[in-house]
């Protein structure tokens, strides 16, 4: 894939809503990274790329369009379920939308690519944890206690692909103080003190193959539509 231009040929390269058609299924010789190079080598020196794509435009839409952020989430699903950087956008929309039941089946997914890969940061090992936490927190709130302590890591700052950490940080606050609202109200705090220090004692792998084990459970429970 080389693009019919000279190197250093413009100021903007912009793809909209087009990069989730190029097949991205080898995630360490993705023909998209292929197309991120070519862009690259036909910008100026001090020229832009700009790249919009279905779940990030998402995340934009979702306070102000959920219907629309829905959609996108959805077709994101079908056509470009991807790598860590799409399956991370995706994750973000649905919790957005509130949608709990697809963002702790994306938070599985990236769980298991993690556990394979061993590539995890541990910012989005953190924002994982969270995630399941508040998924699981309404129906299984002992279980989202222990996964609220879970850390897993040392540094939980580390950054996450193309995600901005600051936009990540935010949600992730905004998401455990969700679910620590709801533990607090099903448990009572000393339970949930008690049980999140247990999450807090595990360590990477445990608390990585905990947090697998109960998502994939309660999914398990879903009429298949929820899932």
């Amino acid at each position: 894939m080389v693009a019919p231009h000279a190197s250093g040929s413009f100021d903007l390269v912009l793809s909209s809503l087009a990069i989730h058609n190029i097949n991205g299924a080898h995630r360490r010789s993705s023909q998209r990274l292929v197309a991120l190079d070519e862009a690259v080598r036909v910008l100026k020196p001090d020229g832009r790329l700009i790249v919009v794509d279905l779940a990030g435009v998402g995340v934009a839409l979702a306070p102000s369009d959920p219907q629309q952020a829905a959609a996108l989430l959805a077709e994101a699903d079908t056509v470009a379920p991807g790598n860590e950087v799409d399956l991370t956008w995706a994750l973000f929309t649905a919790t957005r939308l509130a949608d709990w039941p697809t963002a702790l089946r994306t938070a599985h997914r990236l769980l298991v690519r993690g556990r394979r890969s061993g590539a995890a940061g541990g910012s989005i090992l953190l924002a994982l944890f969270s995630v399941a936490a508040r998924g699981l927190a309404e129906t299984e709130p002992e279980t989202a206690a222990v996964l609220l302590g879970a850390r897993g890591v040392t540094d939980a700052t580390a950054s996450v692909g193309a995600i901005e950490l600051n936009s990540l940080v935010m949600r992730v606050i905004q998401i455990r103080q969700e679910a620590t609202h709801l533990i607090v109200d099903a448990l009572g705090e000393p339970r949930m003190s008690e049980l999140s220090a247990r999450g807090e004692a595990m360590d990477r792998d445990q608390a990585s193959a905990y947090a697998r084990t109960h998502i994939a459970e309660y999914l398990a429970t879903l009429a298949p539509e929820a899932t």
